[in-house]
């Protein structure tokens, strides 16, 4: 059944969202190219699905809140906090207001309303993000937006130094040892490879990806709330089963050093919205030639 998109033509930029649709943003198009990957033409879960996430189309945009990996939640009732977290599960509210794209869910998980605006201005698309929480006590969270976009098509990444950078995808999160240079060893992957990169500590939060006979897209947000940057690098590795893995990368702007919430919050580094109160920030994409 096809869904039904609410779209924002402005400028260079052409933006569809599906409200039904867990809020995804199906298409994300500058001057006519999509920047991220499409809906598959027949979608096939695996058989034995590694999480909830698995079990419905993988493509575009999605908000992975409050926790990426599944974990028990910190505080409050510790319930179960389901893979890549439940804004994907729900009904959005999206309008088009002064041209812009407003979107709102309320979450029933937790006593939150998670509001993403997206408002272009030229060859720049600005994401704003505010996590509102309702109750009288600390809420503690994360917040990674899951932009995916095609590995095949990117020829050039620039990447912000850091800490120390972490391989999550594999056991024990060690060390990452590819080399001091991340971006080209991400370039060069094989087929069947997949990583998940996490840059912890990063000195400045700016990015580059580079579209092969295409546009540069810089990313920036604020390091100081958000210092790890999560690299999602997968060609052709995940899912794992026979004639389903994916080609698709995303960089994740973080604000702790796990994609788990749980471990985030043993680690003292997660977002915490204050009782009765809120959180806002930006993340801006800019085009450039």
């Amino acid at each position: 059944m096809e869904l039904e998109g609410v779209y924002l033509a402005s400028g260079r930029w052409d933006i569809e969202c599906l409200p039904a649709d867990g809020g995804r943003v199906a298409a994300l198009r500058f001057d006519g190219r999509d920047l991220l990957t499409a809906a598959p033409d027949r979608f096939i879960p695996p058989d034995e699905p590694p999480g909830r996430y698995e079990t419905r189309p993988v493509y575009g945009y999605d908000d992975c809140f409050p926790s990426v990996d599944a974990c028990t939640y910190p505080a409050r009732d510790r319930f179960q906090v389901p893979d890549h977290g439940e804004l994907m599960w729900l009904p959005w509210d999206v309008r088009v207001e002064e041209g812009r794209l407003v979107c709102r869910t309320a979450c029933q998980l937790l006593p939150a309303v998670f509001r993403r605006t997206l408002s272009p201005d030229g060859s720049a698309l600005r994401w704003d993000y505010e996590i509102e929480n309702a109750s009288d006590e600390p809420l503690p969270c994360l917040h990674v937006p899951h932009a995916l976009m095609p590995p095949q098509e990117i020829v050039g990444l620039r990447l912000p130094e850091c800490g120390a950078v972490h391989d999550e995808s594999q056991e024990g999160v060690p060390l990452w040892t590819g080399g001091d240079d991340p971006a080209g060893h991400l370039l060069a992957a094989a087929p069947g490879t997949a990583h998940m990169l996490l840059l912890r500590g990063c000195r400045q939060g700016r990015a580059e990806v580079a579209f092969r006979d295409g546009p540069t897209i810089e990313i920036a947000w604020p390091a100081d709330l958000l210092p790890t940057l999560g690299i999602w690098w997968n060609n052709a590795a995940w899912p794992a089963q026979q004639g389903l893995g994916r080609r698709e990368c995303a960089l994740e702007p973080m604000p702790g050093p796990a994609s788990s919430l749980a471990t985030s919050h043993r680690a003292g580094q997660c977002l915490v919205i204050p009782p009765g109160g809120h959180l806002s920030w930006s993340i801006t994409w800019t085009v450039r030639p």
